[in-house]
């Protein structure tokens, strides 16, 4: 699944005509987990009118995608909860500091 993001993003002509708009920023290497859901990053993102939550598992790189109703600290918290009470707690939680609406 990872090869076919990454090809439709490589051909997309909007992520094409867009990417090259960001300053590009040196990338930061962080170590690898030893295990699956030691190490979760998540980003809220908006498409098409709606806000969504990303999470990711630097391990596996599963991902979930979560529809918010808005983007509350205390709705973020709560979508957050329901993935760590299927799966398990993180020992790292990696996030950008988004702000909040």
């Amino acid at each position: 699944m990872s090869t076919q993001i990454t090809d439709y993003v490589t051909n997309c002509p909007t992520c094409l005509t867009h990417r090259d708009a960001k300053a590009s920023m040196p990338l930061i290497t962080s170590e690898f987990p030893g295990r699956p859901f030691e190490k979760i990053v998540c980003d809220l993102f908006h498409f098409e009118g709606s806000e969504y939550l990303l999470t990711i598992d630097y391990y596996s790189r599963f991902f979930e995608v979560d529809y918010l109703p808005n983007t509350k600290s205390k709705t973020v918290i709560k979508k957050l909860q329901q993935h760590m009470a299927r799966i398990s707690n993180p020992e790292i939680l990696v996030s950008d500091n988004g702000a909040v609406l």
